[in-house]
């Protein structure tokens, strides 16, 4: 490329060389001149023009030999040929140099021409890039792609042109690769275009070498592959679609407004046993999975027609699925708007919940029957939350206590009761919530203005976990059994006399069946002594059998219902055995008609009924016998009349609301039964047939099974009909068995082996099972015939020899062996599998034996899942998970360290303001102190011999007024007013303060600062800067050993002022390092310390003053560090 003269430019080269030339005559040696000449010549390289370059040296050629004729002579003219001679050769050098470079840098100009036109012609974006990142060159497919023209793009840094920041750093190390000779090519990379909109792109960064070698700049050719990327990740969302929704148990499906089926998932069709194909094009209504009623198909109809108008409607559905069952489903249908608002497709979902309703209908039944009881207890029933809340109370609890429920839910006992009364709840209560158990108490109370005494059990409430949530009570009035307690005891002394004597047994019982006096016949008669009688009930010594009426007979008596009572009864005595007695009670009632006691008499009839009883023990042995059997059992006479039944023969007349007299002892069985169950049992006159040959003696037993539809429930019975041996007359045992369960788990058990065989053809998961022995196929489900490539007929009864490689098949086998021997269950996390269409896949296995009853293997199970396209997504979620995980730590680090800085912050605030109000009651007396001394010191004169201890006293209080000016600095530091200064001098003065220091421990002092141009000024206190420089050192000197070095070193960095004081000392302990700042905190003790431990913290609360921050480093063995950070003007950043 070149370039001409302008006017000007020839102008001014015209008159340099004119000005030489005459110079040149009046100097006769040349050599200045020779010098402007190649001057001159190097002025025409920048036109790169090569012809005005050789000219202009021809021109300054023949001028210089001009100069050389008309020179004056002189006595030194072989210095003038010399001199002109070296000019004449300079000259023509610089011009043949200047020539080769302009012929190189045509050469090169053409090569980036030619690179750039055919950069421009390529389909793909271009750019070029220096070792800094700057873009050289950049393409017009670029600027179409990034929408950046080549003004914009070149001269700016690449990754904050077009980079993400998510990708930055990836770009960042592609680029400096290249430089260091590296090729990317193939590579994948997100950025943004001018818009800031997205992209995915295709392409390979290159470097390009110069002559020498060197990487002279970057190359990346790239290609837009975002509609592409964009298409995959479709491609994928459909699939995870499909896959989801086809694991769903939810009914899920897409139609189109007018309701015609569009696609489903495979939940529905696998219940309704169709394809996809069957349903799909369909009307909703017409052919879909349900069979809908025309009740229901309208109600369809009408939710399709709202969900077309844009809305979104949930209702419950009842679906008939079968003849006779009915199913309610819980149906959405969602519409799908396009862009402008119109609804293109209609989503719509449902699930079975059917038992849900079934149980949420039982739960409102229950609540309702709950509150009926609670309501209709005579007891008071309530029920607090943890704070003593009341959540719940009965109509008897508003009754007593005359407050409605509203005025008391949401209330604790101290709103609603006296004082003293709530704090007897709540002692109670509290002691419910720690112990979490049952608390059972008496407590005096008023309904109203009665005074009344409560029987109070109070019990935790929890849930399924065993989480305390709640309490209850329930309060039972115990006024009148107490009143009736006093009233025995004062009558007790009144009937003691009456006792002293008698044939028969006598004593006085209370109400509650508890012995107020006997007398020594009674004991006597029992085994017990009065004092052990005493300790024991009246139920307690009846025999259980006999409670229950004398029970009766006393309730009776207790209720006005009869004035006495007789009856034989029996007692338990001390031994053991049995007493028989007769006795006759009568009530002793007081002035309000109340029974105050029983007054009882009792006859021994012990030696009579012996007798009796033999003769009905066999009796009693039989019938408990029968009891003690679940069957309905009956014994009959040769005319078939009932002798005798159990309990559970009566329980059964009961429950099916028959009369047990009817169909019990005295009742003629075969009267009876073809009128009670000639509806209901099939074949009821074969069975009395069969009943009649036992009974004439033909047949020994029969038994026969047999559906009962009872007014409560239809159930199977089995009844087995028996002689009984050495018998005369003849009879028999009727025994009516309840085998319902029985039969109901064999229809289970035949309906749970469909059911199971239909979900393991349907599981995702392949399925199989072998024989133990020769490890032979005997079962397996579709996924497995999907996954293996190979028909079920084809794979039962054949081992993994017939079907996989024998590699594959020999580890197979191995572990199978494996889990037949162990007898346990194998997880295997990855097995390789080569299959006949998908290639080789990788599976989670689970292998387990199936044993029989003694512990044998007979089988092997197997479950394999297909892991494959999940182990690839799991590997690249991990690399995620430990992003993130390590991006939490650090958030959690810092938070923690935030947390730490902030409690140390309140510590120190609460230390620093107590340590003040000590200074400040030390201050007051220690001036007085100091006003007496000076007094004293006045009074006697400086020869006196005692005047030596008043400059020991004058010390102490120097010590003490040191002390408190340090505790009032830690409180309130300093307010001194920042002064600019310059940095450097305030370390010198609080060096110069400290060498001494430094020197008797032969420690060296060095100063180092980072700049050497004008002084550093900040705005701070200057003696508060002093001081804080001076407890550093001073710490940093005890720390030190002799002979070493302590550094005070400064650095500036963003407006950022550093000092920095190093010891080499022994380091801080990690135990120690974070209090070393805490007021009064020191490790200096013994007879050589004078410090409080204040420095720090003083030198620390300074700091902050100013707006800096103190830091400490310390490492044990290797020194300690301290830093000093100081914020700088605007004008230093």
């Amino acid at each position: 490329m070149t370039t001409s003269l302008t006017r000007n430019d020839s102008f001014i080269l015209g008159l340099l060389i004119g000005a030489v030339f005459i110079i040149d005559l009046l100097t006769p040696l040349g050599i200045a001149d020779g010098i402007l000449y190649i001057l001159a010549v190097l002025c025409t390289l920048p036109h790169r023009n090569t012809r005005l370059t050789f000219g202009i040296a021809l021109g300054c050629s023949v001028l210089t030999l001009l100069g050389l004729a008309w020179s004056p002579e002189g006595g030194e003219w072989w210095k003038v040929i010399w001199n002109r001679g070296l000019a004449l050769f300079a000259i023509w050098t610089t011009a043949i140099l200047g020539y080769r470079h302009q012929r190189q840098a045509q050469t090169i100009g053409q090569h980036d021409k030619a690179l750039q036109t055919f950069m421009n012609h390529m389909p793909s974006a271009c750019f070029t890039f220096d070792h800094e990142g700057r873009i050289l060159s950049w393409n017009q497919a670029a600027e179409r792609i990034y929408g950046y023209s080549p003004a914009e793009a070149i001269g700016r840094y690449g990754w904050d042109l077009i980079v993400t920041p998510e990708t930055r750093a990836d770009t960042q190390r592609i680029m400096h690769g290249v430089f260091q000779g590296q090729s990317f090519v193939n590579q994948r990379w997100h950025d943004r275009n001018k818009q800031g909109e997205p992209g995915w792109r295709l392409g390979n960064f290159f470097p390009v070498f110069d002559e020498k070698g060197h990487v002279a700049y970057g190359l990346n050719m790239n290609v837009d592959i975002t509609s592409q990327k964009a298409a995959e990740e479709c491609l994928t969302a459909q699939h995870r679609l499909r896959t989801i929704l086809d694991s769903m148990t939810n009914f899920v499906g897409i139609g189109t407004p007018e309701g015609i089926v569009v696609d489903c998932n495979q939940a529905p069709l696998q219940l309704a046993g169709l394809q996809r194909e069957d349903v799909i094009g369909k009307h909703l209504t017409d052919t879909y999975w349900v069979n809908y009623s025309p009740l229901v198909q309208q109600q369809v109809r009408d939710i399709l027609q709202r969900v077309a108008h844009g809305k979104t409607v949930r209702e419950d559905i009842r679906v008939r699925m079968g003849e006779t069952t009915y199913i309610m489903v819980d149906a959405c249908y969602v519409p799908v708007c396009d862009d402008t608002g119109h609804v293109i497709q209609i989503v719509h979902s449902g699930i079975d919940v059917t038992a849900r309703r079934a149980a949420e209908t039982a739960l409102q039944k229950s609540q309702r029957n709950l509150q009926a009881i609670l309501d209709h207890s005579p007891n008071l029933i309530f029920m607090k939350d943890l704070e003593g809340r009341y959540l719940r109370i009965n109509k008897t609890f508003e009754k007593a206590f005359g407050l409605s429920e509203s005025a008391v839910l949401g209330h604790c006992d101290h709103e609603l009761f006296p004082p003293a009364q709530a704090e007897q709840f709540h002692a109670h209560d509290h002691l419910v919530l720690k112990h979490t158990s049952l608390i059972e108490s008496e407590e005096r109370l008023l309904y109203g203005q009665t005074p009344h005494t409560n029987f109070v059990q109070r019990f935790p409430i929890q849930d399924e976990q065993g989480t305390l949530y709640a309490l209850g009570g329930i309060a039972t009035d115990i006024t009148e059994r107490k009143q009736a307690e006093e009233a025995l005891k004062k009558s007790e002394e009144r009937f003691r006399k009456y006792f002293e004597s008698g044939l028969v047994g006598m004593a006085i019982i209370a109400v509650d069946q508890t012995w107020i006096a006997v007398n020594d016949e009674l004991c006597h008669m029992v085994g017990y002594s009065q004092e052990e009688l005493r300790r024991i009930t009246w139920t307690t010594l009846t025999h259980p059998e006999d409670r229950a009426e004398g029970d009766v007979l006393i309730h009776d008596l207790l209720h006005n219902q009869r004035e006495s009572f007789s009856f034989i009864h029996r007692y338990v005595h001390k031994n053991g055995s049995i007493v028989y007695v007769k006795i006759h009670a009568n009530a002793v009632r007081d002035g309000h008609g109340q029974v105050e006691y029983l007054m009882v008499m009792i006859q021994d009839l012990t030696k009579q009924k012996e007798a009796q009883a033999a003769t009905r023990a066999a009796e009693r042995l039989a019938l408990a016998a029968m009891n003690a059997l679940s069957a309905h059992i009956c014994v009959l006479d040769e005319q078939g009349t009932i002798l005798m039944v159990n309990d559970n023969w009566n329980a059964f007349a009961l429950a099916n609301g028959g009369d047990p007299a009817a169909v019990g002892v005295g009742a003629n069985y075969f009267s009876f039964v073809p009128r009670i169950a000639g509806g209901q049992i099939p074949d009821t006159a074969q069975m009395l047939f069969n009943m009649l040959e036992v009974l004439e003696g033909r047949k020994q037993e029969f038994s026969y099974d047999y559906p009962c539809v009872s007014p409560t429930s239809k159930r199977w019975f089995t009844c087995r009909v028996s002689r009984i041996e050495g018998t005369h007359p003849m009879r028999i045992v009727v025994a009516h068995q309840d085998i319902h369960e029985q039969k109901q788990a064999e229809l289970q058990l035949r309906e749970a082996e469909t059911f199971t065989k239909s979900i393991v053809d349907n599981l995702p998961n392949m399925i199989f099972v072998k024989e133990a022995q020769s490890l032979r196929f005997v079962q397996i489900n579709k996924a497995g015939e999907h996954l293996l490539g190979i028909t079920r007929q084809d794979l039962l009864g054949k081992s993994d020899f017939d079907l996989f490689p024998t590699e594959e098949a020999e580890f197979f086998t191995s572990q199978d062996r494996k889990v037949l021997t162990e007898r346990t269950l194998l997880d295997i996390p990855e097995e390789p599998i080569q299959t006949m269409h998908a290639g080789i896949r990788v599976l989670h296995t689970k292998k387990l034996p199936i044993c029989d009853s003694f512990g044998t293997p007979q089988f092997l199970l197997g479950i394999s899942e297909d892991i494959t396209s999940r182990k690839a997504m799991e590997d690249q979620i991990r690399r995620h998970a430990n992003e993130l995980e390590a991006e939490v730590d650090r958030r959690a680090t810092r938070i923690q360290e935030l947390e730490q800085r902030r409690m140390q912050v309140e510590k120190l605030a609460a230390l620093s303001q107590i340590a003040a109000g000590v200074a400040h009651e030390i201050n007051n007396p220690l001036a007085s102190i100091a006003q007496a001394l000076t007094l004293v010191k006045r009074a006697i004169p400086p020869d006196h011999p005692k005047f030596k201890y008043t400059q020991k006293m004058q010390a102490c209080i120097d010590r003490m007024t040191h002390i408190t000016r340090q505790l009032y600095t830690l409180y309130r530091p300093s307010t001194s007013q920042p002064d600019p200064i310059d940095i450097a001098q305030v370390i010198q003065s609080a060096v110069d303060i400290m060498h001494p220091i430094a020197e008797k421990k032969q420690l060296r002092l060095q100063v180092t600062h980072s700049w050497t141009s004008s002084p550093i000024q900040a705005g701070i206190a200057p003696g508060d800067m002093i001081q804080i420089l001076c407890n550093l050192i001073q710490n940093a000197v005890d720390a030190s050993s002799p002979l070493s070095d302590i550094g005070i070193t400064t650095s500036l960095t963003d407006r950022t002022l550093t000092i920095t004081v190093v010891d080499k000392g022994m380091g801080i302990s990690p135990d120690v390092l974070p209090h070393i700042f805490d007021p009064f905190f020191t490790t200096k003790y013994g007879a050589q310390s004078v410090g409080l431990g204040l420095g720090l913290a003083i030198s620390k609360n300074l700091l902050s003053s100013m707006g800096g921050q103190l830091d400490c480093s310390t490492k044990e063995g290797k020194g300690t560090t301290f830093s000093i950070i100081l914020p700088l003007p605007p004008e230093y950043s």
